[in-house]
């Protein structure tokens, strides 16, 4: 668990700014949370965020891992989870 960097447009994340967000300690960076937030908060409705990481932009050159085994296994555990929790609201 950790903080997240949300950016709006992807590739626009310079060495700079991923040097310093990881020295300020965040762990993912993603381009939707910030607007799903945003929605609930207008609408007054519950949200969550959960994330799998599917590529490293720290690793020199960036690395995607898009379409590997354990990013495929890491979204099926967060669609198994999700259902779980919904089935229990």
């Amino acid at each position: 668990m950790g903080a997240s960097w949300t950016i709006d447009a992807p590739y626009r994340e310079t060495r700079e700014e991923i040097q310093q967000h990881q020295g300020d300690g965040v762990m993912t960076v993603e381009m939707e949370a910030s607007a799903l937030f945003a929605v609930g908060t207008y609408r007054k409705a519950e949200i969550a965020a959960a994330f799998t990481v599917s590529d490293y932009v720290a690793a020199d050159p960036w690395q995607p891992h898009f379409d590997t085994d354990a990013t495929s296994r890491g979204l099926q555990t967060l669609l198994d989870n999700a259902i779980t929790v919904l089935n229990e609201a």
